[in-house]
């Protein structure tokens, strides 16, 4: 819940996260109601280009939107997560039908290689620092599991913190909710997940 992307190849920019731990960016929302807030592989933190110097012996983590059509890089996948990031595709599109859906690729926290499809497009504001854009939700496949980024989140916190222990056999951070097939989950509590997500961010376009 941290950033969201721009349209036509627009890179963002953002703070640098360790593995695992997310930037101290809020979700959205949180600018409404404090709360602090989707892992690619090893973090959770939004994929904007920091302004300070990269850790050593770590990537830069830079996204960039592609332009690319969506249903092509469906249609282009192979492997043993395919069915379940069709299916989990859908599942979003419909939520999140009459926003955009959008491809991210770029280098993400933890200097992986990553290729993200988000779904609403919304600005983020930061106290004292530029306004950065990114997705609501983001769909992504990793090496050995699938990741859903969610970022939203109210006067609670996290709405995937708020969802723990409600969307089946997953693995969940503060923004992320990782599993290795859409049989893991819970699909009544996850589609009131994004529901819930798209609820809290009625400026996305």
């Amino acid at each position: 819940m941290w950033e969201r992307s721009a349209a036509g190849l627009r890179e963002l920019r953002g703070v640098s996260a360790s593995a695992g731990c997310p930037a101290p960016h809020p979700p959205i929302g949180a600018t409404l109601a404090t709360a602090a807030v989707v892992h690619a592989d090893a973090a959770t933190a939004p994929p904007l280009r920091s302004r300070q110097r990269p850790t050593p012996h770590r990537r830069r983590s830079t996204m960039e939107l592609t332009g690319r059509d969506v249903d092509e890089f469906l249609a282009t996948l192979d492997g043993p997560f395919v069915d379940s990031m069709r299916a989990l595709d859908a599942i979003i599109s419909e939520v999140f039908a009459g926003v955009t859906r959008e491809l991210w690729e770029g280098v993400f926290w933890g200097g992986t290689e990553q290729q993200i499809i988000g779904y609403g497009h919304t600005v983020i504001a930061r106290p004292g620092k530029p306004t950065v854009e990114w997705f609501v939700v983001g769909l992504a496949r990793q090496k050995n599991h699938l990741s859903v980024y969610v970022n939203a989140a109210d006067e609670d916190g996290s709405l995937v913190q708020q969802y723990k222990g409600r969307l089946g056999k997953v693995k969940v951070s503060s923004a992320a909710i990782t599993f290795a097939s859409i049989d893991a989950l819970e699909l009544d509590e996850f589609r009131a997940l994004l529901q819930d997500a798209a609820r809290l961010t009625p400026d996305a376009t």
